[in-house]
């Protein structure tokens, strides 16, 4: 019983100081832009990376619903294998998730009326 939390703590315990690690150096990166001159505007946009090839838009969502369908159903199905146990979450809940983005792809209006 210990073990389990122990083990539990550690992996906890790196996820937040990958985290917080990964802020400091986004701060870090952000306040020298600033410091070299660029706006913060850019730096928002530079460090946000929203200047990608592929702009988030209504097939996005579709592309990422149908990929988290996929690996949710392969995952609900290969883990329904060891029996109705809690551990059928770990592939019940991305298959909803990408249920959930196929859904917003048809509720949302389309790229074409937004003005983008």
């Amino acid at each position: 019983m210990s073990l389990t939390i122990a083990i539990l703590i550690i992996v906890f315990g790196f996820v937040t100081v990958m985290v917080v690690i990964s802020n400091y150096f986004s701060y870090k990166e952000k306040e020298l832009l600033l410091k070299e001159g660029a706006s913060p505007e850019v730096a928002k946009k530079v460090l946000l990376k929203s200047d990608s090839d592929q702009p988030v838009t209504k097939l996005g969502n579709l592309r990422s619903g149908v990929t988290l369908v996929a690996v949710g159903g392969a995952l609900t199905i290969g883990l329904s294998f060891m029996g109705f146990t809690p551990a059928l979450l770990g592939g019940l809940i991305p298959l909803f998730l990408g249920i959930a983005r196929i859904i917003l792809y048809y509720i949302l209006p389309d790229d074409d009326d937004l003005n983008l």
